[in-house]
């Protein structure tokens, strides 16, 4: 019977010192795991400012590319070409081929036998 006795206390410090390891072993992959879920946390948040970031420079890309093509679209106007000859060259239209482009008529473009006729008449002085 002493040795059932000292059979069970052997059995029951053994069992101790096992429960004490698989707590300490559960408690040290539970920190390791908490450790590693919070620099994934924090990776993560890191990584959704990064987004946010390159989603308003990605906006504001798109809206300057808008502009560029408005101003293009704009710049390809007879109008504006017109525009950049008077302020910048100084050249400046004739006034018949003006008013044709407004749509006015012209005596002379209204009609152009008249026009010929005019001709003649200024070659001959009489």
């Amino acid at each position: 019977m002493a040795k059932k006795k000292s059979y069970a206390k052997k059995r029951k410090a053994k069992n101790t010192k096992f429960f004490v390891m698989i707590l300490i072993l559960t408690l040290l992959f539970a920190g390791f795991i908490y450790y590693t879920n919070s620099k994934m946390d924090a990776e993560l948040r890191e990584l959704d400012q990064e987004m946010t970031s390159n989603k308003k420079k990605m906006q504001e890309l798109d809206e300057e590319i808008t502009s560029l093509e408005d101003d293009y679209d704009i710049r390809n106007t007879d109008e504006f070409k017109e525009k950049i000859a008077k302020e910048r060259l100084g050249m400046v239209k004739k006034d018949s081929e003006e008013n044709f482009d407004d749509g006015e008529s012209n005596d002379e473009n209204a009609n152009p036998e008249s026009v010929e006729n005019d001709e003649d008449n200024n070659d001959n002085p009489n």
